[in-house]
This record gives structure tokens, sequence and C-alpha cells, in this order.
């Protein structure tokens, strides 16, 4: 059931009201998509700082009535004229011990505290969105290589603790997102909030 206290809306209402896009236009995109083997069918709509949760949870529950899953975009556009971009993590680890490890290194490896993340367990795995700070491009690309250089502090697995084909793909196609629905069996549930 969605709880909009617990569900990653509620970073999303943070990240929209940002000191950097307070009192500008700005929109963040969402993608509805409907995964069927290896082929995508996408849609980018765009939300606005105004009635946020009412809008992103409109567009959700439209999504899960027609079959689609809907991903939070990584771009916010502020007046139309420059793109930020979200700073958002995929990981690769199951388990919230080996979790609280990886996020006690995000000060001295990302320069981002770990007090400015919301965390999100997707069922398989954990999400995470930085309410705090927003990038320019180029930051963003720096951002998502050190993702790709962090490695796993308890040494326990051979894994690395991001999820390095989602940074690949964020790479190449200069955007990326998390999914903030569970429709395909392939999903376990809809992310939710865990505090560490």
């Amino acid at each position: 059931m969605f709880h909009p206290d617990t569900h990653p809306i509620k970073s999303l209402v943070k990240i929209l009201n940002n000191p950097m896009t307070r009192n500008q236009n700005v929109f963040l995109s969402l993608k509805t998509y409907k995964s069927a083997e290896y082929t995508h069918e996408e849609t980018t709509i765009r939300v606005n700082q105004v009635q946020t949760v009412e809008q992103i949870d409109q567009v959700r529950r439209r999504a899960i009535k027609d079959h689609y899953d809907v991903a939070v975009g990584h771009i916010l556009w502020v007046d139309a004229a420059d793109t930020l971009y979200v700073p958002m993590i995929d990981f690769n680890i199951k388990d919230i011990v080996e979790l609280r490890d990886v996020v006690d290194m995000f000060e001295v490896d990302l320069g981002m505290p770990a007090s400015s993340w919301d965390f999100y367990s997707s069922g398989r795995s954990f999400h995470a969105y930085n309410v705090e700070k927003l990038l320019t491009f180029s930051e963003w690309q720096t951002y998502m290589a050190k993702l790709l250089l962090l490695s796993n502090p308890s040494g326990e697995s051979t894994l690395p603790p991001v999820d390095s084909r989602w940074v690949g793909h964020a790479l190449l196609h200069q955007n990326n997102g998390l999914r903030l629905t569970k429709v395909s069996p392939r999903y376990r549930k809809e992310p939710e909030l865990v505090i560490l």
C-alpha cells in the first residue's frame, strides 16, 4: 500500500524544494515504462513544484492502472534554461548492515554527508537520493565515476557496492533514474524508506 511518508515521493518533494531551485520554475522528469524482455516503451512526464505529491501520485496511479512502471528521472529543468542532476544511487547491496558500512564512506569518497541522503529498500537492494545537492552535467559525470570507484569496506563481498550496470547505462544515456513503482513481476515491492 502507498504511503507518501515512506515512499520516494517524500524525497522528490525535498529535491524540488531545494534552496538552489526555490522560487524558480522547476520541473522534474518522471519516466513511465513497460519492460517486455529487452525492449522498453518509455514516456517522460514533467512535474512542477506545485502540488508535487498529488501530481506524482496521479502519474503513479495512472501508470500502474495501465500496467506501466514509473521511474524518477534524473533531471531537473530550472526555468527551461539550466539542467541540474539529482545524485542517486542504485546499490548492489542486499543487507542493511552492509549498506551502513558503505554509507560511512560517503563523506570522504563522494564529498556528500550521509545525512543528506534518503535511503529506500527496493526489495532486492537499496536506492538512495541526495536531497540537498544538485549537480551540473560535468559534476554529475564526475559523481558517477566516483560511484564506480567505491569499494566494499567489509571486504566480505567481491561485488562493488553500487550497481555498475546502472552507472554504465546512466553514463551512456546521460541520464538515469530509480523506480517508484512495482508493476513488473521482476520487482519485489515498491521502494520503502529505511532509517540507518
